[in-house]
């Protein structure tokens, strides 16, 4: 993963993230977003790109983002 755009969003949550990187591959899915301990699901957009929607938050603040794979 090279970058994860953007870099903040609302404690409402659902804003669209972009995380771009190399060799996503589609068939190797389904893909997740994790923010700090709250996962949810990414959308292949192609091999350099997938996007999630962030989740609601209750404490505000900076979070860790990771991508895997089946949820692993």
């Amino acid at each position: 993963v090279f970058d994860v755009s953007p870099n903040f969003g609302l404690d409402e949550g659902n804003t669209l993230v972009t995380v771009t990187g190399l060799n996503f591959n589609y068939s190797s899915g389904p893909y997740f977003c994790r923010f700090g301990n709250t996962r949810v699901n990414a959308t292949f957009i192609n091999p350099t790109r997938l996007t999630c929607l962030s989740p609601q938050t209750a404490t505000p603040g900076p979070v860790n983002v990771e991508i895997s794979v089946n949820g692993g």
